[in-house]
């Protein structure tokens, strides 16, 4: 059956030719998508492959209509903020709030029009304003389906934070040079390659990001369904994984301890090779081995309860160790200061400054395997068979001949390996 438009035709039409021919073609196309629906659900079933090109085609129909909606919020809210332009006695902060004030008052606005959060109409409005007006190349590769509309938000959400409009134009150029390697890529990897490259453009960006995230370092608590509530913890990224590891540990333990089993060394908490805790434990082991099904606590409940455990004192915490794979490039080694960020495998990028600091801090625990990456294409091109850590008279001998800088102790293990 058909889906009644009737409210739509009755929407006011505008003044302006390009808005009407835009509420036309809209109406139009919703009325000849509703008929495909109709007859798509009429038909009988086909092959499961030759679905995929109509899919992909309306999938990118989807991208561009909503870059067209974007362009349409960017537009009404420049056309807001002109309405209500700033006294020319105002001083610059006072013109700044109001047209703060005017942005704000637009995307509530449109956020109801289209049926959206506020919050989501304020993120599009910023993002399809930076895509007009420094990020054409970003545009047109989601107009044209080489990057998904949701990944163009994350990537203009990075952008945001660069520090001048040429940054932000050379950005948009070395990400088109990136379209085709990543053609396939998710939001997630588009926000990483996006603010690694503003790292590399200006490593001081990712400083202060990491330095203002870490002030905002935080635990909050709320109550969600059935008797039970949600701590959230916000950490610096390699406190947060490192505790991570450890529950992992404690979990393995006790789950050793619920089945009565002896607890093997798994290698990685406390074990002499750093090699992170394995995600099966000792009775699931067994029960895999012997064919025996028991009752078992599941991993993420082993985890719950060691967490509640430790943080309430009734189970003292174990000593873990982290295995950092960092992957930098040869000028990141011989030239720390202007190589840019490191890469930590299963993180997003990350300040020297910081691996650095942390390596310091857990000598003991932290060990370090690099892994060497082509200078131009990030293609992984060598790893080093042997993990190290820098302990002991090893270590203070290495800080006294690089002068106490363990980045340029990494240069000199480097050049004279032992």
């Amino acid at each position: 059956m058909a889906i009644d438009l009737g409210p739509l035709h009755e929407l006011p039409r505008s003044t302006n030719p390009t808005l009407d021919r835009i509420h036309s073609a809209a109406l139009a196309l919703a009325e000849e998508i509703s008929t495909l629906h109709d007859e798509l659900m009429a038909e009988p079933l086909t092959h499961a492959e030759e679905y995929g090109p109509a899919t992909t085609v309306v999938a990118t129909a989807r991208d561009q209509i909503t870059l067209l909606m974007g362009s349409l919020a960017a537009q009404a809210t420049a056309a807001t903020v002109a309405e209500n332009p700033p006294h020319p006695s105002d001083s610059a902060a006072a013109a700044l709030a109001k047209r703060q004030i005017a942005t704000r008052a637009a995307a509530h606005e449109i956020g109801t029009w289209m049926r959206q959060s506020h919050h989501r109409a304020r993120r599009l409005i910023a993002a399809h304003a930076l895509m007009n007006s420094s990020m054409p190349k970003l545009r047109d590769a989601v107009a044209a389906g080489r990057i998904d509309h949701e990944s163009a938000l994350a990537i203009t959400g990075e952008a945001a934070l660069a520090p001048t409009l040429e940054h932000q134009q050379h950005l948009d150029d070395v990400l088109a040079e990136d379209t085709a390697r990543l053609s396939a890529a998710g939001t997630r990897a588009w926000r990483n390659q996006a603010r690694r490259r503003i790292a590399e453009l200006d490593p001081q960006v990712l400083r202060d990001r990491t330095r203002r995230a870490h002030h905002n370092r935080r635990v909050t608590i709320h109550d969600a369904d059935d008797g039970t509530s949600i701590i959230r913890a916000v950490l610096p990224r390699l406190n947060a994984h490192r505790a991570f590891t450890a529950l992992e540990a404690a979990a393995n333990t006790l789950i050793c301890e619920r089945n009565n089993e002896p607890c093997p060394d798994v290698g990685g908490i406390g074990g002499a090779d750093g090699d992170p805790i394995s995600r099966t434990s000792a009775s699931q082991q067994a029960a895999g081995t012997t064919g025996m099904k028991r009752f078992q606590l599941t991993r993420h409940q082993a985890m719950a309860d060691a967490f509640a455990q430790i943080i309430t004192g009734d189970r003292p915490a174990s000593p873990s160790s982290l295995t950092l794979n960092i992957v930098m490039t040869d000028r990141q080694l011989l030239e720390p200061d202007k190589g840019g960020p490191a890469l930590i495998d299963g993180y997003t990028p990350v300040p020297l400054e910081e691996l650095v600091s942390a390596i310091r801090r857990n000598p003991d625990t932290a060990w370090i395997r690099r892994l060497f990456t082509h200078p131009t294409s990030g293609q992984l091109i060598h790893m080093e068979q042997k993990k190290r850590r820098f302990t002991g008279a090893m270590a203070e001998f290495i800080r006294m001949r690089a002068g106490g800088d363990l980045r340029s102790a990494l240069l000199q293990r480097h050049r004279h390996p032992h």
